[in-house]
């Protein structure tokens, strides 16, 4: 409505001010009084005028945005800069006038003047005919161009050059010619048609200013009836004439201005306006901000979130100005994202602290705010508040968790009686897992009912909305128990459920079996356990007092298990020792006891063995069952034993010294490399003391100057150059003279000197590597072996390396930490940190003895190893045929593909040697290069 009330305004201003020159125009003609001569300079201001708004009219219409360029605009840009040239030689062609190029005379002016006049109207007349949203070419505007200047340059040289080809305009003395009159006749006419034109066009919404125009063609149709009717050149008909022209021209160049820069202009703003009220009225927080995460607007909605009134409370601030200085930060993490990385980052959950104090949960939205360039000025950003989402689903997950985890066993059935919900302790007191119970009928694992109750049942619960009854369940091994039914029925809609929850009764009726059992019975495997062991034990040894026979006792630990229950679960991990159980009880006479000591360990206690033959097939047995592939569910494992074997009375006759002499056997099975037996002699005390003695030696070894580095060449296969070097520790005893790694390691680990002794490595291998990187090669690395327990020193004794490298003047590169897979397997927040850690300083990582573990190969990328090391396992026996060759080259291409670097240990020949380069692999390292050596002999190695 206002918008025509404006329409009409404007319609009305065109009219008021043309019957004003209309009656200016007759007052003139009727009052002789007002008849005067001008002088020429006023004639010369009024020329200039409209030579200047001609240009300007050029200027803009030619100047247009190519999406802007409308065809009409670009014609009276064309025309303008025609007329403009024209009123200029028109001007300075003037009586009055200094002489140019050619007399200045009444007539030649008088050409160029129609010439102009005759343009603009044609001008005019044509674009009243051409539609406004015609778009033309930039190569269209400049043939436009070169048309008019073509067009000029035929006007002004018959002008001045064959002003005789042009009838008489003006005899002096009589005045105006009829030809003169006649053109400026013609040019009424076209001019008025022009308006007429317009005037028509009026009616209806145009997207060009219409009255604008319309207004031009009716002044420079009345500029025109001037011009007709003056006598002499300076007189009061040819001064208005020149005023209206001047007032049309303005006309024109206030409809350009306001069609191609306000009109658009006014429509940027109406569409912001109309943007941002849809942008308010949208159900959704909506902000956007400048690459400083300053805030360049937003919605209402967002600006109330934010402790505003309105948007402007909001515009220029930034985060930290609006929430707490955590959840700003965040906000500004996020912002700094999406800029740096050009990325949008969608629908991600995140906390927000509202102005009044309360937390709720958004979904957000962030995508990068470009210009008409492309270019990243900002982000944009939508989020949805979720916390009544998120506090359902928080019920709901807590409700889930509460009956997933519950210690009842939970269903829900359909009302044909087809479960179609179980829970873990529901498939646990069945026996199946949950793919097997899920889709069974009650019936089936119902020992008191039929498929023919199913119907009864269901009548009676929709009618009774709960039943509560006792009956029997039958377990998956044919096992039937009492149990408790409870049943609720639930409706929602078409939708109709039954939800049960069974209790078993066995427990009540059975509490003091149970007690006894949990008392004297291992609850996984079903075995006698610890405290039961030690009864029967010692009751096997009076035994064996009385009847002067001997008894034998095994302790047996599962080697690798804890690798298995670390990759495949817990509950895998149980299932393996279940059945190991079941296979240990089998090799055993029934007179014998199979125990589970604790964790993977297990005991057996052999009574009155009469030979040792039987013995010995006992243990074979053993190995062999548990050396057996287990089936874990869909999942296979492979474990060994080693097991440690003491007998009565010659290795012992208390309890407790047979179980150590026993554990002890066992932990010497496994330093002879697992999967065997070993039997307890005195030799093994011996041992258990020196070790204890290499110990206390091992407190004093650092400080008296016993510990030392050797230095490993490690080549680039291509190359055979020497790029890297692996520093390992040495001993060198004053009694047992050089004490190898593998004697001593592991004592420095379990007494924690391991945390010196690796900085010592440490300090020693980077005083080396700056040496070599001065003198040798500016890239040289040293690797050095790092041990689970120096990941989890919490004692800050020791500033961490990357600030030792840094006051060294190394980049972190110069140093390749070696971890184990067991590391990554085990591997706490406390080790990730450090891994971490070491990656931002640019620390790298090497996975050593690759292959002969369990870790999943997502962990080569979630901890950024940079490095593996084939074990010299695989390459110790490499040939062109064997296994050990497709493995090789399985894992070269394997870590190739994750973006890693290969190294194999173990090379001692030339021949391994090209069998790994011909498969590719990066560097290699062992005997036939160099065995670990001093620092001054491994320079020498360099030189």
């Amino acid at each position: 409505m206002e918008k025509r009330q404006n329409y009409i305004k404007s319609f009305h201003q065109v009219l008021w001010l043309l019957l004003l020159l209309v009656v200016i125009q007759i007052a003139v003609w009727f009052l002789p009084s007002l008849h005067f001569a001008y002088e020429a300079p006023l004639h010369t201001i009024f020329e200039s005028i409209a030579v200047l708004v001609s240009m300007m009219v050029f200027a803009i219409g030619w100047d247009l945005p190519s999406e802007n360029r409308n065809a009409n605009f670009i014609v009276l840009a064309a025309i303008f800069l025609g007329v403009g040239v024209l009123d200029f030689i028109h001007t300075l062609s003037y009586p009055g006038m200094p002489d140019f190029i050619t007399p200045s005379t009444p007539e030649k002016a008088i050409n160029f003047w129609l010439m102009a006049r005759l343009l603009s109207a044609f001008g005019l007349l044509f674009i009243t005919w051409q539609s406004w949203r015609v778009i033309i070419t930039n190569r269209g505007r400049w043939l436009m161009l070169v048309g008019m200047l073509f067009f000029l340059g035929v006007v002004i040289t018959i002008g001045f050059r064959f002003p005789q080809l042009i009838p008489d305009t003006f005899v002096a003395g009589e005045g105006l010619t009829d030809f003169k009159r006649g053109v400026e006749l013609l040019i009424v006419i076209l001019f008025a048609t022009a308006a007429i034109r317009l005037f028509m066009q009026i009616r209806t919404k145009q997207v060009f200013d219409v009255f604008g125009l319309f207004a031009a063609a009716s002044v420079l149709a009345l500029s025109e009836i001037c011009f007709m009717l003056y006598a002499e050149v300076n007189d009061i008909f040819n001064l208005l004439g020149h005023v209206y022209k001047v007032i049309a021209y303005f006309f024109i160049y206030k409809s350009i201005l306001v069609t191609t820069i306000r009109e658009p202009y006014r429509q940027l703003k109406s569409s912001q306006n109309t943007l941002q009220n849809v942008i308010d009225n949208i159900p959704l927080r909506v902000f956007w901000k400048d690459r400083e995460s300053r805030y360049a607007g937003c919605n209402i909605l967002f600006s109330k979130d934010a402790g505003g009134a309105n948007p402007k409370d909001i515009v220029g601030k930034f985060d930290t100005q609006l929430w707490p200085e955590d959840v700003a930060e965040a906000f500004r993490a996020d912002d700094r994202q999406v800029i740096n990385s050009n990325t949008p980052k969608l629908n991600y959950e995140e906390p927000q602290i509202r102005a009044e104090g309360k937390r709720s949960w958004l979904r957000t939205s962030k995508v990068p705010l470009v210009d008409a360039d492309m270019q990243t000025i900002g982000i944009l950003g939508i989020y949805d508040d979720i916390t009544d989402t998120k506090e359902l689903e928080e019920e709901l997950y807590m409700s889930h968790s509460a009956i997933e985890n519950s210690k009842s066993a939970h269903f829900w059935f359909n009302s044909e009686g087809c479960v179609t919900y179980a829970n873990e302790f529901a498939c646990a007191t069945l026996g199946y897992n949950r793919d097997e119970l899920v889709g069974m009928y009650f019936w089936e694992f119902d020992a008191d009912l039929q498929p023919s109750d199913a119907s009864r049942l269901w009548t009676s619960l929709k009618s009774e909305s709960a039943l509560l009854f006792e009956t029997k369940n039958k377990h998956k091994d044919g096992t039937i128990f009492p149990v408790e039914v409870s049943v609720n029925y639930i409706s929602t809609g078409n939708n109709e459920r039954a939800f049960c929850v069974i209790h078993d009764l066995t427990k009540r009726k059975q509490a003091e079996d149970l007690i006894w059992q949990n008392a004297n019975i291992d609850f996984l495997t079903g075995l006698p356990n610890r405290r039961m062991f030690k009864d029967r034990l010692e009751q096997e040894i009076k035994k064996a007092h009385r009847t002067q026979l001997p008894l034998t006792l095994f302790f047996l630990d599962l080697d690798n298990f804890k690798e298995v229950n670390d990759v495949m679960g817990h509950s895998k991990g149980d299932l393996l020792l279940k059945q190991a159980a079941h296979r240990l009880v089998s090799c055993v006479r029934e007179s014998d006891t199979v125990a589970r000591f604790g964790g993977d360990e297990f005991t057996i206690l052999l009574s009155e063995v009469h030979d040792e033959d039987c013995v010995e097939r006992i243990l074979q047995d053993a190995l062999e069952v548990i050396a057996e592939p287990f089936k874990l569910d869909g999942d296979v494992a492979y474990v060994t034993a080693s097991i440690g074997v003491t007998c009565y009375p010659n290795d012992g006759v208390e309890i407790d010294e047979l179980l150590k002499n026993a554990d002890q056997s066992m932990y010497a099975a496994k330093a002879n490399g697992r999967n065997g037996f070993s039997y307890f002699s005195p030799k093994m005390q011996a041992v258990a003391k020196e070790r204890m003695k290499l110990a206390n030696d091992l407190r004093s070894a650092l400080s008296n100057n016993q510990l030392w580095v050797a230095y490993q060449p490690i080549i680039e296969i291509k190359s055979e150059k020497i790029v890297k070097a692996e520093a390992l520790i040495r001993w060198q005893h004053p009694e047992y003279g050089l004490v190898g790694p593998d004697q001593f390691i592991s004592i420095a680990e379990h007494t924690g000197l391991i945390n010196d002794i690796g900085e010592f490595v440490f300090r020693s291998a980077t005083q080396a590597v700056k040496r070599w990187q001065e003198t040798y090669d500016t890239e040289f690395q040293v690797s050095i072996n790092v041990s689970p327990v120096q990941f989890n020193d919490k004692s800050n004794k020791f500033k961490p390396w990357y600030q030792q490298l840094t006051g060294l003047g190394l980049a972190g590169k110069s140093i390749v930490v070696e971890i184990t897979e067991g590391l990554l397997l085990e591997a706490s927040t406390i080790i990730q940190d450090k891994l971490l850690e070491f990656r931002d300083a640019g620390i790298q990582v090497a996975l050593d003895d690759f292959g002969t573990g369990y870790s999943a190969l997502s962990y080569l990328k979630k901890f950024d190893i940079d490095y593996i090391k084939i074990d010299q396992s695989f390459v110790r026996k490499l040939s062109s045929k064997s296994e050990d060759f497709a493995l090789c080259e399985a894992m070269i291409v394997m870590a190739h593909k994750l973006g890693l670097k290969v190294i194999a240990e173990g090379v001692e020949t030339k021949g391994q040697q090209k069998l790994l380069k011909d498969m590719n692999c990066d560097y290699a390292q062992g005997y036939l290069i160099s065995k670990p050596v001093p620092k001054e002999a491994f320079e020498k190695l360099l030189s």
